[in-house]
């Protein structure tokens, strides 16, 4: 504990060097219109007597990790513009005002998938495919024909309850999307009180065993389109998650525009097209570049649910830099930061039940460039965070347990001391977790 607390104050500090920095080289240059960032880092530099006063989001459900593969995530990295305010505060679970109905008993029966081999034409090309930041392509899907998967009145109820937040502090908008809505509670628990089963579907359609994203915040993200516009609803771009479900929320049959685009080799394009409430498609996000077009007759709204294989054996690029743009930052660290912590506990168990010492040595291998993929998300996401939502004590306190997590795991050597400090790292925050539950029931009592 007293090491944990030494190397959280280091950490803050060096938040409060940064932005003073910063401060004093925007002032010279006759630019720095505000002083949000020093004082939220002056209250983070007051949290070594209140570590367990600390904010953290209730994560998705607690489901066992299964020993499969795993795939890569691409992130753009993007200036952001926000019409939410910084709504750090813990988001606490209730039970979902609607109840999501699906259009068959199996909605992924006789889908068409298209592999990455369809796209990347030639003797395992696929293999060799990289985003934009160095990932290779791990699963040879791409993705898949688009298939029913809610019926109507399902759609209309995840469109209902979206439109509800509109203009809210859920609502943000980047220079790559138009609008969407994000970390709203209500769309969240909609769509996770149905994990297990759409995790079955993704599972069918991929070959693999997948699990929907340890990140919430990406478990309901809605893109947004109220009317008639220029640009795309979404640009070009590749995702910070492995897999996505993109499901649509609008009509769009007769609608020219409105197409899912999907860049295939030589800049040529293939197109999805979404047209029916409750349609959806699967593809593997992070490796193939892909927009959302624009309707050319009116609003548009899909529903997106993140998914990753689950397996130690192949290296998760997931990356919270683009979700730190435009999300609550404070829960954003912390899910992200759980996701990372428990994959390295869990693949560390599965060591052990590798068939030969070649698998347990590739997964240790895996467990490190996962390590490194840390260190290098607490180095290079700060400044994405917009500057007027860095300043307040919760993110202080999750940068501080990114910054400890990071530091620690880089200087473990040997995969028995990653897992036993990544073990420890997940307990502290889970024990913030409850601590924090209890204090709220407490509250409400």
């Amino acid at each position: 504990n007293m090491l944990y607390n030494a190397l959280r104050v280091r950490a803050l500090r060096k938040l409060l060097l940064r932005n003073s920095l910063h401060q004093q080289q925007r002032a010279e240059a006759g630019t720095f219109a505000g002083s949000q960032i020093n004082s939220g880092a002056d209250q983070g530099l007051r949290l070594s007597k209140s570590i367990n006063q600390t904010s953290l989001q209730a994560s998705t459900t607690d489901v066992p990790f299964h020993v499969q593969k795993a795939s890569p995530a691409t992130l753009p990295e993007e200036e952001s513009l926000t019409r939410a305010q910084d709504a750090s505060q813990i988001v606490v679970p209730e039970a979902s005002p609607i109840h999501l109905t699906f259009a068959t008993k199996d909605p992924a029966a006789n889908v068409v998938v298209q592999q990455l081999s369809d796209i990347f034409v030639g003797k395992d090309k696929w293999k060799g495919v990289k985003n934009s930041f160095g990932d290779p392509a791990m699963v040879n899907y791409a993705l898949c024909e688009p298939f029913q998967l809610f019926d109507s009145k399902s759609a209309s109820q995840l469109l209902d309850l979206a439109k509800q937040y509109l203009d809210s502090d859920f609502e943000y908008s980047t220079s790559r999307t138009s609008a969407c809505i994000r970390a709203c509670p209500a769309l969240e628990n909609a769509i996770v009180a149905i994990a297990p089963q759409l995790e079955q579907v993704a599972t069918r359609l991929v070959g693999e065993k997948m699990k929907m994203h340890g990140f919430r915040l990406e478990s309901a993200h809605v893109n947004v389109q109220r009317g008639v516009q220029e640009g795309p609803v979404d640009d070009w771009h590749q995702d910070s998650t492995p897999f996505v479900l993109v499901t649509a929320l609008t009509e769009h049959s007769a609608d020219p525009g409105g197409n899912l685009l999907v860049e295939k080799e030589e800049g040529a394009h293939y197109k999805c097209k979404l047209t029916q409430p409750g349609e959806a498609v699967l593809m593997q996000g992070s490796i193939i570049p892909h927009c959302a077009q624009q309707s050319e007759i009116g609003e548009r709204y899909t529903i997106v649910t993140s998914f990753f294989v689950d397996s130690p054996l192949v290296y998760d690029s997931t990356s919270m830099r683009v979700a730190a743009g435009y999300s609550p930052p404070a829960r954003c660290i912390d899910e992200y930061l759980r996701h990372v912590l428990k994959r390295l506990v869990l693949s560390g168990a599965a060591t052990a039940t590798q068939e030969t010492r070649e698998l347990q040595q590739e997964v240790e291998r895996i467990m490190k460039m996962e390590v490194v993929k840390l260190k290098k998300e607490h180095e290079l996401t700060w400044e994405l965070i917009p500057e007027n939502r860095r300043g307040s004590r919760e993110v202080a306190e999750a940068w501080g347990r990114l910054y400890y997590a990071a530091d620690r795991l880089e200087a473990a050597g040997h995969y028995e001391d990653i897992v036993r400090v990544a073990n420890e790292c997940l307990s502290n925050l889970m024990r913030l977790r409850e601590n924090f539950s209890r204090e709220e029931t407490a509250n409400a009592i």
